[in-house]
C-alpha cells in the first residue's frame, strides 16, 4: 500500500513523499533505542511501515482509495510486456556482473571479497541516495514538460540545464568517489 500511496502522491506533484520515505527507517531507529533486542528490527519495520501507510494516506486526502484496481482490458498491455521483457532482461544481466565480479576476486587474493562487499555497498549507498534525490526533484519537472502539447524553447533549455546540473555534479561526485574510495572502503 505504501508503493501505491506514494505514487499517487508524486502523480499529484506532492513532494511530501519524498519525506515518507524515511518514516520506516525512523520507526526502526526508534524500536531499536526503545526495546534494544533483535526482535526490534521486525517490530520498527512493521510499525514504521504502517505509520508511512498511514501518513500518505491522510497526505491523499479523500483521495486515498483502499486498493487500486487491476484490469487486464486496456491495449496498453502489449506495449508494458515488450518493455517489461527488456527491463527483466537487463536486470538479469545487471545482477549477473555481482557473482561474476565476485568470481575474479576470489582468484586475487585473501580479502578481496570483503574489499569489494564493502565498495559495492559504499556504491550502493551513493547510487541509491543520488538517484532518488535527482529523480523525486526531476521527475515533475520533466513530466509536466512531457506532457504540455505546446513546449516552448524555454521548457528545452530547462530540461537542458537540468541535464547539464546534473552531469557536473555527477562527474564532481565520482571524482570526490574515485579519490576517498580507498578511504570509505
Amino acid at each position: 500500500a505504501a508503493a501505491v500511496y506514494a505514487t499517487w502522491t508524486m502523480s499529484e506533484g506532492k513532494t511530501v513523499n519524498t519525506l515518507s520515505e524515511g518514516i520506516p527507517a525512523v520507526g526502526i531507529v526508534l524500536t531499536v533505542l526503545a526495546i534494544g533486542s533483535t526482535v526490534a528490527w521486525a517490530w520498527g519495520t512493521v510499525a514504521g511501515g504502517a505509520v508511512q501507510v498511514v501518513f500518505l494516506w491522510l497526505v491523499l486526502g479523500e483521495r486515498g482509495r483502499i486498493c487500486p484496481q487491476f484490469r487486464l482490458r486496456s491495449p496498453q498491455w502489449g506495449s508494458f510486456a515488450r518493455g517489461f521483457a527488456v527491463v527483466l532482461a537487463a536486470q538479469f544481466f545487471m545482477s549477473l556482473t555481482t557473482v561474476v565480479d565476485q568470481f575474479f576476486a576470489t582468484r586475487m587474493g585473501d580479502g578481496v571479497v570483503s574489499i569489494l562487499g564493502y565498495a559495492n555497498r559504499v556504491l550502493s549507498l551513493g547510487l541509491a541516495v543520488g538517484a532518488t534525490a535527482v529523480t523525486r526533484a526531476t521527475l515533475p519537472v520533466f513530466s509536466g514538460i512531457s506532457a504540455d502539447d505546446k513546449r516552448s524553447s524555454a521548457a528545452d533549455d530547462l530540461v537542458r540545464r537540468w541535464t547539464l546540473w546534473t552531469f557536473l555534479a555527477s562527474v564532481l561526485a565520482a571524482s570526490a568517489g574515485f579519490a576517498l574510495a580507498p578511504w570509505m572502503v
